[in-house]
């Protein structure tokens, strides 16, 4: 007879952010980042928002243009 492991419940959301493939959006990494970003977007350029970033975060923190670009493709391009 095979043994199985024992199922310990968890949420949905939480099963599948385990199995994600990649990595997430640098931009989501950082939740200061994520949060300026959101607030950024309906009045910055993308550029505008890297540059942004870089000054207040650093550059280590901050995500470049593209980033920028994806996470907005990702989360508000059918808005």
């Amino acid at each position: 007879m095979k043994k199985t492991a024992k199922r310990v419940p968890i949420e949905a959301a939480e099963h599948r952010r385990r199995h994600l493939r990649g990595v997430p959006h640098k931009v989501l990494r950082d939740p200061e980042v994520a949060a300026f970003v959101e607030g950024a977007l309906a009045s910055m350029t993308f550029q505008a928002i890297a540059d942004a970033c870089i000054e207040r975060f650093g550059p280590g923190r901050a995500p470049g243009k593209s980033a920028v670009h994806r996470y907005w493709s990702a989360f508000h391009k059918g808005e």
